[in-house]
């Protein structure tokens, strides 16, 4: 199983730094985000904690994501690239398992935060053309600004990045996951009385 492979490869107990970049690391617009987040994550791994491995992995394969990894990996040489092709459930327990998760994609933020993995989202569907996001949407709803950023609007993420990487797993969503379970008990009650099968 996933399991077995990963602390074969990377070893047991290490803290685990996921980074999945999306587009936007192709994009002349981000470069110097990108710039500052590796220099940044270079910062992490050579001072401050020298044990923590970087994992570079596709969330999906819908956008060539296998090839932005490697282009990331080109940049940042201090990652690996994690090379076996992942079930999707496969990267959902792998979200589970990271100090901390670098994203992208909508539904990783989703798999970080219902699992309680801090993250840091960098929302690639907003930029000056663009009045909103699913991403932005999600992340104002329910307070969570402190884990957003956005490649095209940044150009410094590393006081974000410092910040969800000093705090690690003192980062906590439950109050959140709460809330969101709280709305669709509510939302299935007043479907399911609007149906007439509940009084």
């Amino acid at each position: 199983g996933l399991d077995t492979a990963f602390v074969a490869e990377w070893g047991s107990g290490r803290p685990i730094i996921g980074i999945s970049v999306g587009r936007a690391i192709s994009d002349e617009r981000a470069q110097s985000f990108y710039r500052e987040l590796f220099t940044c994550l270079r910062k992490h791994i050579e001072s401050v904690d020298r044990d923590a491995q970087l994992l570079l992995f596709p969330f999906g394969e819908l956008y060539g994501d296998s090839a932005l990894q490697a282009a990331a990996q080109a940049a940042l040489p201090e990652a690996h690239v994690l090379q076996r092709r992942l079930s999707a459930l496969e990267i959902y327990r792998l979200v589970g398992r990271l100090s901390a998760y670098l994203c992208t994609r909508f539904h990783a933020m989703l798999a970080a935060f219902a699992q309680d993995t801090p993250f840091l989202i960098m929302d690639e569907y907003l930029d000056d053309t663009v009045a909103s996001s699913k991403i932005r949407d999600f992340v104002v709803d329910l307070g969570l600004e402190p884990f957003y950023l956005c490649p095209f609007l940044s150009t410094d993420p590393s006081w974000k990045v410092r910040g969800l990487l000093s705090r690690g797993r003192s980062v906590s969503y439950k109050r959140g996951l709460g809330d969101c379970q709280a709305r669709l008990d509510r939302h299935y009650g007043a479907m399911l009385k609007a149906l007439g099968l509940i009084g």
